[in-house]
């Protein structure tokens, strides 16, 4: 008898919507994500922030069901952006914010090219399950690589997103960072942390540690 058309992959993920190890693999998502947020914080001298970051990280629970990845964001965001800086109220610092959300954007179409190449449904989320989004499975992926979208906000940023703050972010895929002690381009790293996630979830274990870059 002929074979299924579908990847083999797409009935994993489908599996492993209902299956409990979805919050074993966001909590290591939730803990590489605040371990970059600490990385950069360090990089522009903010030692007491990231201090607090780093011991955030050991006290991440499965699926984050203490929220220490939203903790974590506040410290984050107010080191960089000053202490009234929000991201939940867009009405201050909008320009800021847009830039930032700009960037994610870019950052998330990326990624989602990169976990569509590999073979993965990307609707087919861990911790982002939105019934309207088709791109959980991409949401999830890009959550540790955010902190590279904040490092160039940090540098580029001069009051407005303009066209010259865009075209900082047209080259994301091109930056070279360290995955697995090897050195690849950021969209390739991405592919590969894309596929480790879903090994994880299929034969369990721990996520192999997130890239390492030069800020």
């Amino acid at each position: 008898m002929g074979g299924s058309i579908f990847p083999d992959c797409w009935f994993s993920q489908a599996v492993i919507s209902n299956n409990a190890s979805k919050d074993i693999v966001w909590k290591e998502i939730v803990k590489h994500k605040i371990d970059k947020q600490a990385s950069l914080l360090e990089h522009h001298k903010h030692f007491e922030e990231a201090m607090l970051l780093r011991s955030y990280i050991d006290q991440v629970e499965e699926g984050d069901s203490t929220n220490r990845e939203g903790f974590a964001a506040k410290v984050f965001f107010n080191a960089l952006f000053g202490s009234d800086f929000a991201r939940s109220d867009l009405s201050r610092n909008s320009e800021c914010n847009a830039c930032l959300d700009y960037g994610y954007s870019v950052l998330l179409a990326m990624v989602a090219k990169e976990v569509s190449a590999a073979g993965y449904e990307l609707a087919l989320g861990i911790h982002h399950r939105g019934t309207t989004n088709p791109y959980n499975l991409a949401c999830d992926v890009m959550e540790p690589f955010r902190p590279i979208v904040d490092n160039i906000v940090v540098k580029a940023f001069d009051g407005v997103l303009s066209q010259e703050m865009k075209q900082c972010f047209w080259g994301l895929g091109n930056i070279e960072v360290y995955y697995g002690g090897i050195k690849s381009y950021l969209a390739s790293s991405i592919g590969g942390y894309a596929r480790d996630i879903c090994r994880c979830m299929n034969e369990g274990g721990g996520l192999p540690m997130i890239y390492d870059c030069v800020w």
